[in-house]
């Protein structure tokens, strides 16, 4: 089989992406996400150009829009519109670089952890800080990460509305103050909604 699409190419989405969602503690899969169909991308390589072997029909897709990449999307649910070419990714890239410094700018995550409404590299980005080891690492599975985000974001949301820091420790026992830096997402979250006021 011959590779059907090439780096930079523009496309079409046809089909949507699984979605994870986690409803009642559960995390499950949601119907092919429909806002998907008719996005435009653009072509980051195929399975066989990083990794070797011959699956040509499988592709990794950066979004025009916000530069951010979804693998994998097969050939059928593809559809070219123009060559593209390398200046595209560029672009993508630089307005990925623009979401990807608002994503981890506590001034706006405080803004959205109340509600849990962050992208996963806010989540990664707040584990990360925290001191939280996901397995998502492991396995890169969406499911994982939206489980720990799940059972982690209501943490989250008491330490920002934690009136000190002592109350902010008060919502996990003596081993898991010392495991995990509630203090630094304490001072983070204070400052930044000092800034907001």
């Amino acid at each position: 089989m011959k590779q059907k699409f090439k780096r930079g190419n523009r496309v079409k989405i046809l089909v949507g992406s699984v979605m994870w969602s986690s409803k009642n503690g559960k995390t499950t899969t949601e119907d092919m996400s429909p806002e998907d169909v008719g996005r435009t991308a653009l072509i980051d390589y195929s399975y066989a150009e990083k990794y070797g072997g011959n699956n040509v029909d499988s592709y990794s897709i950066i979004w025009e829009d916000n530069g951010s990449s979804l693998a994998w999307k097969h050939t059928n649910e593809i559809e070219l519109i123009d060559e593209g070419g390398e200046h595209l990714l560029e672009e993508a890239k630089a307005k990925r670089d623009k979401i990807s410094k608002q994503n981890t700018d506590f001034d706006y995550i405080v803004t959205k952890i109340d509600e849990g409404n962050v992208s996963s590299e806010t989540i990664l980005f707040l584990f990360k800080k925290f001191g939280f080891k996901t397995s998502f690492y492991n396995n890169g599975e969406f499911y994982v990460l939206f489980s720990d985000w799940n059972n982690l974001q209501p943490i989250f949301k008491y330490i920002k509305n934690a009136k000190s820091l002592e109350d902010a420790k008060s919502c996990l026992t003596e081993e898991g103050n010392e495991k995990f830096n509630v203090e630094l997402i304490y001072n983070k979250f204070k400052k930044a909604l000092e800034k907001n006021m």
